[in-house]
């Protein structure tokens, strides 16, 4: 898609007009896709274990608090890049906190914000999620901005929270990301992924000094299916939380089960 530029009042109203009539038809698409815009960071695109559609993420920090809340049974709709209509709100309050609006780059059309994560939990409760790099938290524009979109989501009766980079590239969201890759169900039946779980917990009662990797290398003997195999349903079973394990310990196989925290659940 071409990036979009010298944008003016009728392109970003042509733009708002397509995005409420698919969100009114129950279809969702974020309102800054990767390819719309420069960004200064990674972009990202991934299709959602949990929306089953394609996600568009403007840099790494995004895609890795992605991670983290794809992982949370409790969050169950992601939207990413949710903008914040009309803009005539979002006018009032810069006026009301005497902040100038954002424009788009080189003309007077006032910008379509957006919130990086707008997320349903299964509650009911709705909750706005900002994802920004902690040395920008230093730039006063940024925090201008930042200051209009919490006022956005907390006139509406939605927490709104800042999450800064330091807070995501972590452990536990790099174990997210490798266990994510095995989220979807293993190739191999659901009746051997069942024995295979029955076995490890038998297993992990005995040889929980053993080195991860030996237990899994001994199930796959046992079931006659080969080790790869065997670790893709260890994996799968982990993101999943069938298998439970100290999100903050890196995920090695050269550990024990007791050093990996893991237990059966």
């Amino acid at each position: 898609m071409k990036k979009r530029k010298n944008i003016t009042i009728d392109d970003r109203n042509r733009w708002v007009t397509k995005w409420e009539k698919e969100w009114s038809a129950g279809k969702y698409e974020p309102f800054i896709k990767t390819g719309d815009v420069a960004s200064f960071g990674t972009k990202h695109k991934c299709q959602g274990i949990k929306s089953k559609r394609v996600h568009h993420f403007l840099s790494t920090n995004e895609y890795l608090f992605f991670v983290l809340l794809e992982f949370r049974p409790e969050v169950i709709e992601i939207y990413e890049q949710f903008p914040l209509l009309p803009v005539t709100r979002t006018r009032l309050i810069s006026e009301a906190l005497e902040i100038k609006h954002p424009r788009y780059i080189r003309t007077t059309t006032n910008m379509i914000l957006t919130t990086d994560f707008l997320v349903k939990l299964d509650s009911g409760e709705w909750k706005a999620y900002s994802v920004k790099p902690a040395k920008s938290i230093g730039n006063k524009r940024t925090v201008q901005k930042q200051i209009m979109e919490k006022t956005y989501w907390e006139l509406q009766g939605i927490d709104w929270c800042l999450v800064l980079d330091r807070d995501i590239k972590t452990t536990a969201s790099a174990n997210l990301s490798l266990l994510r890759h095995y989220a979807s169900p293993p190739t191999e039946s659901s009746e051997i992924i069942t024995s295979w779980k029955h076995v490890f917990s038998k297993k992990l009662s005995a040889r929980n000094r053993y080195q991860t990797s030996e237990i899994i290398r001994k199930i796959s003997e046992e079931l006659g299916i080969d080790y790869t195999a065997s670790s893709s349903i260890f994996f799968h079973l982990l993101w999943h939380r069938e298998i439970g394990f100290d999100l903050n310990t890196p995920i090695e196989l050269e550990k024990t089960a007791s050093e990996l925290g893991i237990f059966c659940q």
